[in-house]
This record gives C-alpha cells, sequence and structure tokens, in this order.
C-alpha cells in the first residue's frame, strides 16, 4: 500500500510539474501573441472574433458530452468503449459545427457584423476537432501520461502564433484569427491520436452508451451549469448598467479569476484521474483530497487577499485614475474568488465516485443564486453585483461541504479544516498589508508604496502560517521540494506521504 501511495504520488507531481510547466508556457504564449496580433490587426478584427468565441465557449461545455470526464473516471475500459465515446463526442460537435454554420448569416445581422458570415462557418469547424480530440486526450490523462499532453497543448498554443502572426504581418487582417486557432486544433487532434496510440473509429456499442450515459449527461448539465454561474454576471451588468460598467466588472472578475483557472484548474486536470484511481480507497481517498485542498489553500489565499488588501493602489498604478471604480468591485471579487478555489477540488472528488448528480443540484442552485443576487445587485451599481456573486459563492461553498460528505464520506470538520489555517494566516496578513499602507512608514509615490506593500505580505504570511498551521507550510514546501528537486530518493518521499 505504501508503494503504491509513493508511484501514484509521485506520478502525480511529475504530472503538476509537466502540466504546469506546458501551461506556463502557453499562456506567456498567448499573452505575448496577443499583444503582438494587438499592434498588427484592427479592434474590430477582435471584436468579430469575440462574438464567435461565445458561441464557440457554449459549445465545447457540451460538445464532447462528457465523454472526455466518463472515459478518465471509468473503472475500466472494455472493447467498444473508447469508439463509442468517440461517436458520441464526434456526433454532439458535428451538430454544433452545423448550428453554427447554419446560424452564421442570422448572427451577422443581428450583431451588424457581415464578416461573421465568413468567419462564423470556418471557425465552427473547430468544435468537431475539439470533439474528436477530446478521447485521446483523456486516454493520456487516464495513464497519467501528462507529458504527452504537454506536447499537444503546448505545440498548439506554439501553432497558433506562428499562422497567427504570420498572416497578421502579411495583412490578411482578422483571418489572422481565424485560420490560426483552426490550425491550432487540427495540431492538437493530430499529436494526440498519435500521442495516445488511438485511431479513432465512430462504432457504438449500446453497453458501453449505456454504461457512460448518465455520467456523461450529468456531467454536461453540470457543466452548462458552471457556464451560466461564470457568466450570467457579465450579462446582467452589460444589460443593466451599460458597456463602460461592463468593462470594468468584467477587467475585475477576470483579474480575480486568473488563479482559480491557471493554477487551481492544473492540480484539478491531474488530480481528477488521481482521485479515481483512489475512490475506493476511503482514507487515502480523503488524505489525497485534504493535502491537495490544503496545498490550494496555502498557495491561493496569499494572491487573492494580498491583492483585496493593494486594491487600490495596484488599481490606480497599472490602470490609471479612470479606472478607481473598480477597487471596490475587485476586493469584492477577491474574496469570492477566494471561497471559489477552496471548494474547486471538491468537484474533481465527487466527480470520481460517479455521483455527479450532487455536483448538478449544487451548481443549478448556484446558478440561481448568482442570477437573482446580481438582478438586486444592480440597485447598487457593479458594487452590488459584486456582493450578489460573494453571497451565491459563499452558499456554494457551504452546500459543496454536505454533498462532498455525501458522495464520499468525508467529514464536513475535515472539509473546512483543511483551509480554515490559511485563510486565517491570509487575513494577518491582509490587516498588516492595509495597516502597513495607510501609516506614516509607507512611501508617498505609489509605485513604491505598492511594491513595499507587497514585501511585507511576503513577510507576513509565511510567518503567520508558521505560527497558525506549520503543518500546512510544511506540506507545501516538501511537496514542492519532492516535485523540482533533482536528488530525492525514495525513502524520503515516501516519508513525506506519510506524514503530511
Amino acid at each position: 500500500m505504501a508503494a503504491d501511495n509513493h508511484d501514484l504520488g509521485r506520478t502525480v507531481r511529475v504530472g503538476l510539474a509537466l502540466t504546469g510547466s506546458a501551461d506556463s508556457l502557453r499562456h506567456i504564449l498567448e499573452f505575448t501573441t496577443g499583444i503582438i496580433l494587438a499592434r498588427l490587426l484592427m479592434p474590430a478584427d477582435f471584436g468579430i472574433i469575440a462574438v464567435v468565441s461565445s458561441f464557440m465557449q457554449i459549445s465545447y461545455v457540451v460538445g464532447n458530452f462528457g465523454m472526455a470526464g466518463a472515459i478518465v473516471q471509468a473503472d475500466e475500459l472494455e472493447d467498444g468503449d473508447c469508439h463509442t465515446a468517440t461517436a458520441v463526442s464526434a456526433g454532439v460537435a458535428a451538430l454544433l459545427t452545423l448550428a453554427g454554420i447554419a446560424l452564421a448569416p442570422q448572427a451577422a445581422v443581428f450583431f451588424a457584423m457581415p464578416a461573421l458570415a465568413e468567419v462564423m462557418p470556418i471557425m465552427a469547424v473547430q468544435i468537431t476537432m475539439a470533439g474528436l480530440s477530446s478521447i485521446p486526450l483523456a486516454l493520456l490523462r487516464r495513464e497519467f501520461r501528462f507529458g504527452r499532453v504537454a506536447i499537444a497543448e503546448a505545440g498548439g498554443a506554439a501553432i497558433y502564433a506562428i499562422i497567427g502572426i504570420g498572416l497578421a504581418v502579411n495583412a490578411y487582417g482578422v483571418w489572422s484569427l481565424v485560420w490560426a486557432p483552426l490550425a491550432s486544433a487540427l495540431w492538437i487532434l493530430i499529436s494526440s491520436t498519435a500521442l495516445a496510440r488511438y485511431v479513432p473509429l465512430p462504432l457504438i456499442n449500446r453497453r458501453s452508451m449505456a454504461k457512460f450515459w448518465r455520467f456523461g449527461s450529468g456531467l454536461t448539465l453540470k457543466n452548462l451549469f458552471v457556464y451560466v454561474g461564470r457568466n450570467v454576471d457579465n450579462f446582467i451588468v452589460a444589460r443593466a448598467l451599460g458597456d463602460a460598467a461592463t468593462g470594468v466588472y468584467n477587467r475585475a472578475f477576470n483579474l480575480t479569476r486568473m488563479p482559480q483557472t491557471r493554477l487551481v484548474g492544473i492540480l484539478y486536470r491531474v488530480c481528477f484521474p488521481a482521485f479515481c484511481r483512489l475512490r475506493n480507497d476511503k482514507p487515502r481517498f480523503h488524505d489525497w483530497y485534504l493535502r491537495a485542498t490544503t496545498a490550494v489553500a496555502v498557495g491561493i489565499t496569499p494572491l487573492l487577499l494580498g491583492l483585496c488588501a493593494v486594491a487600490g493602489d495596484f488599481t490606480v498604478a497599472l490602470l490609471g485614475e479612470h479606472w478607481s471604480g473598480m477597487i471596490t468591485p475587485l476586493q469584492i471579487l477577491c474574496v469570492s474568488a477566494l471561497i471559489s478555489c477552496l471548494h474547486t477540488l471538491g468537484g474533481a472528488a465527487i466527480e470520481a465516485t460517479g455521483r455527479v448528480h450532487y455536483e448538478v443540484y449544487t451548481q443549478s442552485i448556484y446558478s440561481v443564486l448568482v442570477v437573482v443576487g446580481c438582478l438586486v445587485g444592480t440597485r447598487w451599481g457593479i458594487n452590488g453585483v459584486a456582493v450578489g456573486v460573494l453571497c451565491a459563492s459563499v452558499s456554494l461553498y457551504t452546500m459543496k461541504a454536505f454533498t462532498i460528505r455525501a458522495a464520499t464520506g468525508l467529514p464536513i470538520a475535515s472539509y473546512i479544516g483543511a483551509v480554515v489555517p490559511s485563510v486565517l494566516s491570509g487575513a494577518v496578513m491582509c490587516g498588516a498589508v492595509v495597516a502597513f499602507g495607510q501609516s506614516d512608514l509607507a512611501p508617498a509615490d505609489i509605485w513604491l508604496r505598492l511594491l513595499s506593500c507587497v514585501a511585507v505580505g511576503a513577510i507576513i504570511y509565511p510567518i503567520a502560517i508558521a505560527i497558525i498551521a506549520r503543518e500546512h507550510l510544511r506540506l507545501v514546501l516538501t511537496q514542492g521540494r519532492l516535485m523540482f528537486g533533482r536528488n530525492t530518493d525514495t525513502s524520503t518521499e515516501a516519508s513525506a506521504s506519510s506524514t503530511s
């Protein structure tokens, strides 16, 4: 048992290192490419692509009908399982592609963007490619072959950069933003299929279909509610408060959600197959979930509560005085985003057990709460909307405590105890940073004051958590050393696994 735990722990750490490195490379490439393309193309070009992207996002949510998650979650894969998953995924994706092609003329008229009639049908092909590539990628994740996943995804980002910039330099305009993601999707499809050594055949097996249907349909429904919960506030602000308020709110929202999508998201993709492997061993399953959640709390809390503490100087220094209206909603959304990060891995744990209907219940209620909270909050502008989102986030965290207990047997006290020490330490850090920033010791220059506040937070937080929960800090430091250390022996690693 100890050897199995050691091997799985080492596999997950390697997966985290590879996935994190690939994601970092991908984000750097995307950020750099975006800046270059923004200098080469017109804002209207990006506006056209933004309209198409809104449709693409919804399509990706339901594009493989949960078949990729079902492949990873299954106890065993039998003959016909992968082909059935491919058939369903490709079929749903193809229908969505046809919908995109059919809706293109109407979209061009509705948004008064004639180019959509030509752009949208071509970009819709990406949906089919994503549906086909989802199964090979799922097979790679199921087998913990994260290095191969990294090759496919990082390679796709590199191809996007090369094609997009090359076409933009040669004055292809909006088509630079059309062909680049299409080429990237094609690379991911070809490379993932080759690396998984799987030849996709759209053949449906009734037994396999019955096996995957409940999980896949439930996961798809859950993802739809997640999409609504994460996007409906922006739609309500746009409808009720106008474009200027939407721009301010959306920038604040995106800033606070970056840790969840770009950091916790990495851990989610790696932990889900590990949780699936451990779900029949309750003690180890609980231990892994609690350790992973503790690591999230230790790492994410100082980022979001630190941003909350320096929101005023951060906003004015980086964006300018005309963005000062973002300060209060940014602070509120920082707390909301932290709460969301602290229960994100609970979704992976519940899905690993196959009881995805618990996730459907909680996410559907959360979506309703976000809508109600935002509609009521519009009376007080974007600050009120942010408070509505915060209240919904607190409710979702509470509901997750009960659904995780129902699905996995994890005690609620353990669920809360994994994050409380980090949050208390973050609160101490936040208070110290605010007090320093308002004291006579803080520099008058805004940039020096911002950097000084960050330095104070970087000193106070580890001290606070070392006093409040030394074992939590030791857990993260030990796992980090094991992940990136070059000369880690088996005895040290086994010891770390047994004590953490």
